[in-house]
């Protein structure tokens, strides 16, 4: 028993719905289907093996148990998928517990796109005061867990950050909204040229027409973005983005290519290379 314990690590007078909360978390990590590319189906058996001895051994001492509440397998002791999908399913207020509380990152990363997966109304509010929270270290966990495909309810949330003071939230934000729909880059193109066309942002235009004027422009951007889209490593609606971005953000073009995941820095060292090659040769 005190190795099934240790394997759920559990203490030794943890009651029974304290061992089927912490089997539950380690479901949710090694199963195929929710441990998204971190799976361990050896662990998940052994956890699964843990869990069963520690069920039967809480209803052999407690016969009047609610056996409907309490089991999450069949009667024969076998898995099935449904036992899996029932094993794996915390409801939202266990999910956000393990986003509170679960001193392990993948978990809390699987509760948040559970979370947003399951489309509630309740889980878009706690999701949303995460993005809000002042402090909160995991903003970009949020953002990257509402990025899912065809998620198109996040967008209304992704958006706004876009146009923050912070590039990685906003690259974070932009690459999110991609995944869920690849239109959705029209649409931040669309967000940020409004953003720059109105008077939010003059004070930072004036700032960088200044800096044109004490240090000069780099002209090489054009080049190597027109480099970028003839060796077809950039689409033209990527340039754009990342063209309006480094507006929002004045940093060199290489470094907005590289925090959007449109270009490696291997890639992007070697365009910087050819750059100089078609310059001076």
């Amino acid at each position: 028993m005190m190795d099934a314990l240790k394997v759920l690590k559990v203490s030794r007078n943890a009651d029974f719905q304290q061992i089927k909360q912490a089997y539950r978390q380690a479901a949710l990590r090694y199963h195929p289907d929710s441990a998204l590319g971190s799976s361990d189906p050896e662990q998940f058996r052994i956890v699964t093996e843990a869990f069963q001895f520690l069920r039967k051994t809480y209803e052999t001492s407690r016969p009047k148990v609610n056996r409907s509440n309490a089991d999450l397998f069949s009667e024969n002791g076998k898995n099935t998928e449904s036992d899996v999908s029932n094993a794996v399913e915390l409801s939202l207020e266990e999910l956000i517990n393990c986003v509170e509380f679960s001193p392990d990152r993948h978990i809390r990363q699987v509760a948040l796109e559970t979370i947003a997966s399951r489309r509630e109304c309740m889980g878009f509010q706690y999701l949303q005061a995460l993005l809000s929270r002042n402090g909160f270290d995991s903003r970009k966990d949020v953002i990257w867990a509402l990025g899912q495909p065809g998620l198109e309810p996040a967008r209304e949330m992704l958006i706004p950050l876009v146009g923050c003071q912070d590039l990685e939230t906003s690259a974070a934000a932009i690459r999110s909204l991609e995944r869920i729909c690849l239109s959705n880059r029209t649409k931040v193109i669309e967000n940020l040229n409004r953003e720059l066309s109105g008077g939010k942002l003059f004070f930072q235009k004036v700032y960088q027409k200044l800096k044109r004027f004490l240090i000069g422009s780099q002209s090489s951007n054009g080049q190597l973005g027109d480099l970028l889209i003839r060796t077809r490593q950039l689409s033209r609606d990527q340039l754009e983005l990342a063209l309006l971005l480094q507006k929002r953000f004045p940093l060199l073009l290489g470094q907005i290519l590289r925090h959007l995941g449109y270009l490696s820095i291997s890639e992007l060292q070697h365009a910087v290379t050819l750059q100089k090659n078609y310059r001076f040769g």
